[in-house]
């Protein structure tokens, strides 16, 4: 029998006597602009790709009133889909794509650049577990990567439920700005 080695595990519960080298976890390592590309990477394909979802939610979140002061009643997802598609086609899923797109790289890549950053000051990268270095880490990467989405997420609202604004980032930007 192996005697109780703190550099090997037992490789199931049932045979502890086969066992393996315990590895220390891996740096992810990567320098800033590495993480600021695959953040910029990861978010932009993650938004654009469920973007036809998000023009769904968006319909359902948005409360219409009716003619009457009234507000219509749940429809369902797939009513509301239905919807887009005879009112706009196929693009109408897309309308605001182009707001997504322009906020969501710089977005995500600041969040990636601040949260590894971060990790790093805090010692969270250090071997072991850090929940509460990471957690702040986290903390603070959400809200330096929020104040350029959340500008974006409405301008992408507006142009998902105005048919009658432009369907163009720069008409949208302006009449938020104003």
């Amino acid at each position: 029998s192996f005697a109780r080695d703190p550099f090997t595990r037992p490789l199931c519960l049932y045979c502890s006597s086969v066992r393996r080298p315990v590895m220390e976890p891996e740096y992810e390592g990567g320098s800033f602009v590495v993480h600021l590309i695959a953040g910029a990477t990861a978010g932009t394909a993650e938004h654009c790709g469920m973007f036809p979802i998000d023009t769904i939610k968006t319909h359902l979140q948005a409360i219409k009133a009716t003619p009457s002061g009234g507000v219509h009643p749940y429809i369902g997802a797939l009513q509301t889909t239905k919807n887009i598609l005879a009112q706009w086609g196929p693009g109408g899923f897309f309308r605001g794509l182009s707001a997504v797109a322009a906020g969501s790289a710089p977005a995500h890549a600041i969040y990636f650049a601040t949260y590894e950053a971060c990790k790093n000051q805090f010692g969270a990268d250090l071997p072991g577990h850090h929940p509460f270095q990471a957690g702040a880490a986290g903390v603070i990467a959400t809200i330096a990567s929020d104040a350029v989405l959340s500008p974006t997420d409405a301008i992408k609202q507006r142009m998902q439920l105005h048919p009658h604004i432009a369907n163009t980032f720069s008409i949208v930007f302006y009449s938020c700005v104003k």
